[in-house]
């Protein structure tokens, strides 16, 4: 993986803390407002994939 889009340990549980409270209680701009927020961009490769989980399991299908 790039360096470009590495987290550090307490960044990445920062950004997982909250992603669960967004799964649980928030809606997709909010989500994508909290990646951009910690560092992943639009353009990282992970942002589509992540959001595309996140609609998953949003509509019940994982």
């Amino acid at each position: 993986m790039t360096e470009k889009y590495k987290l550090t340990r307490p960044e990445m549980n920062a950004l997982l803390r909250d992603l669960r409270n967004i799964l649980k209680y928030g809606d997709e701009r909010e989500f994508m407002q909290v990646l951009r927020k910690r560092g992943i961009k639009d353009e990282d490769p992970r942002f589509g994939e992540i959001l595309k989980l996140f609609r998953e399991l949003r509509s019940g299908k994982t």
